[in-house]
């Protein structure tokens, strides 16, 4: 978007018809209407954002609510440590380079992901649109990566141990099928997640706010 439309003044007192701010700025106060009102010692004005737009909750208890961010942290963890043990093992199947291309791009996605894990877990019980983005957007898109990466961690291990005359194959079918049982793990979260139900609450600031409703 980038554009705010509508009469303005900024804080110089300059005058105009739209003010432009970057793409990260809309995208973190999408649902904010910006205002200016005037400073508390009487000397000019600044400017105040309201939250306005909708905010998103499960449609699930409380209790459940915080079980379903304690799964999620214990699954992750699992997946992960299990990962790096076996991918850290002084192997022949860890040392060639179709099995660590892979593994390389597995951990990309974990760490991305757990950028994901950490705001669905410090997400509140209402989130604003951004928040909502951060979490449960966020957490379905490193997922799925995280696990295309992992089932394609899996296969390399497979084909490495059909060739014939490498060594280290028991070894290689073990973390093909950890890598497997990861992916499926994180395919859970994933299938859980996009079948939670979004409640919409209206923002109580809603009514009565003017100002320039920010949008992305």
């Amino acid at each position: 978007m980038g554009l705010l439309s509508g009469n303005w003044k900024s804080e110089t007192g300059e005058k105009g018809s739209s003010a432009f701010h970057s793409t990260s700025y809309h995208k973190y106060f999408d649902g904010y209407t910006e205002m200016k009102v005037l400073k508390s010692n009487g000397k000019g004005d600044k400017i105040v954002r309201v939250y306005t737009g909708p905010y998103f909750s499960q449609d699930v208890t409380d209790r459940q609510w915080k079980r379903n961010k304690l799964i999620l942290i214990m699954v992750y963890m699992i997946v992960v440590t299990a990962f790096l043990f076996f991918a850290a093992l002084d192997k022949a199947n860890n040392k060639v380079w179709f099995t660590e291309l892979p593994q390389a791009i597995v951990l990309c996605s974990f760490l991305w992901m757990l950028y994901a894990v950490f705001h669905y877990v410090a997400a509140p019980r209402k989130m604003t649109i951004n928040q909502y983005r951060s979490s449960s957007g966020r957490l379905l898109h490193s997922g799925r990566a995280a696990m295309t990466a992992s089932w394609a961690a899996a296969v390399t291990q497979l084909v490495y141990a059909c060739v014939p005359g490498n060594a280290d194959k028991l070894c290689s079918i073990l973390c093909a099928v950890i890598f497997a049982l990861g992916g499926a793990a994180i395919c859970y979260l994933i299938v859980h997640e996009g079948r939670m139900i979004y409640r919409h609450h209206l923002s109580e600031e809603q009514e009565g706010t003017k100002g320039m409703e920010i949008k992305w």
